[in-house]
């Protein structure tokens, strides 16, 4: 199907979009770490990409569009409310962009409701996505093997982990945990035997954040209670575990005492939640409490955070501090609205849902992400796509 990259055609914008993403990301993380100087386009790419889907909105109307673009205009009134309420903050600017990379999310979501109706529009964007995981992964794994500073999770010598190019940590974690459970679902429960899927997999427990590593186990544990039988668990984990050790054994050795030691250096000097939490306990006390001691009712209605100041960290308290209790609701209602399109089974679904927000909550940096925000669309259009089940395949 020939795709002329214009607005009439949302499964090409996005697509282009999400490849420009990647690849503008990969621009900040060379630049930041060879250039002392990061290149920040995103903004730019990010406020060109709104305008494009706000004119398509209003050249194509439908009643889903006009309830996104009001529930955001609700939003936006009710941040302006808890700013005014805590006096304006000095931050207010970057207050306002963060603002943005929370609705980022929404206004894709215009683009997902028209794509998902047609099967060869969803096989489109999920090309695409699939490249785009397929050169990730593959980065991933060539970085672990060669010791690609550029491909690094964590720049300092102390944290073991390979992002390829994604220049956050908290965001390779969901471009992983969103690629696995799709190419997951389309493997086993779709019948696709789509080799990229176990390149993911081993890519996922290379990444060396702790959000990726507890969905892999997660999703581990929830595919042998669920499809395998205790016979072929034990041989399968038996001689799979042997193979993958003589293969990285030097990778995995050095994964778990870098692990074990990086957690032990912060629970003799901080002690255990600390180490639990990478920090996220001392946020409560320095930062929570002084912000909630200054709210008034309107705030606590309406929220009013200074994300400079008082970044938590932690998804859902970071979403009741910036919206305030109506906000966090109409927020968690568009959400779980998206969520629903999501083309699972309903047990695998309720997996997935239950272990993502979970995450959410523990490690943050999803609502408030673009990049997680556009893999996240990408995500969902991509479990429409027609299904291959002939052969083994990319």
């Amino acid at each position: 199907m020939k795709k002329k990259l214009t607005i009439n055609n949302p499964a090409y914008v996005l697509s282009a979009f999400y490849i420009l993403f990647y690849f503008v990301d990969a621009l900040y993380k060379y630049t930041k770490i060879y250039a002392g100087h990061p290149l920040r386009l995103g903004p730019l790419v990010k406020g060109f990409f709104v305008l494009l889907i706000l004119i398509y909105a209003l050249r194509k109307p439908n009643k889903t569009k006009i309830q996104i673009l009001l529930a955001i205009g609700m939003l936006f009134v009710g941040f302006l409310i808890g700013q005014l309420a805590l006096g304006i903050p000095v931050n207010f600017k970057e207050n306002l962009n963060v603002f943005v990379k929370y609705q980022f999310i929404f206004f894709l979501s215009i683009f997902m409701f028209d794509i998902i109706r047609s099967p060869d529009d969803a096989s489109f964007v999920w090309k695409k996505y699939k490249m785009i995981i397929f050169i990730n992964s593959l980065l991933v794994i060539l970085g672990a093997l060669l010791k690609i500073k550029l491909f690094k999770t964590y720049q300092g010598p102390w944290r073991f982990g390979y992002d390829g190019l994604i220049a956050a940590q908290n965001e390779a974690s969901y471009f992983f945990i969103l690629a696995l459970s799709l190419l997951y679902y389309r493997y086993f429960y779709l019948n696709e035997k789509n080799i990229l899927f176990w390149l993911v997999y081993i890519a996922s427990f290379l990444v060396g954040t702790k959000a990726v590593l507890l969905y892999a186990i997660l999703l581990t544990a929830f595919h042998i209670v669920s499809k395998v039988s205790i016979k072929k668990l034990l041989i399968y984990v038996g001689i799979g575990g042997i193979v993958i050790y003589v293969v990285f054994y030097r990778l995995i050795n050095k994964f778990i005492m870098n692990a074990w030691l990086n957690f032990m250096y912060f629970y003799h000097k901080h002690g255990f939640w600390f180490a639990i939490t990478s920090g996220r306990n001392i946020f409560f006390k320095k930062k929570l409490l002084p912000l909630v001691s200054e709210w008034g009712v309107l705030n606590w209605l309406f929220g009013g955070h200074d994300i400079v100041k008082h970044y938590i960290e932690m998804g859902f308290i970071d979403l009741f501090l910036f919206f305030g209790l109506l906000g966090f609701l109409l927020y968690l209602y568009l959400f779980l609205r998206i969520t629903d399109k999501i083309r699972f089974t309903l047990k695998f679904k309720a997996f997935f849902v239950l272990a993502l927000l979970g995450v959410v909550f523990i490690s943050g940096h999803f609502f408030e992400s673009a990049i997680a925000g556009i893999n996240f669309i990408m995500f969902i259009i991509s479990s429409y796509a027609v299904v291959k089940t002939k052969r083994l395949h990319l």
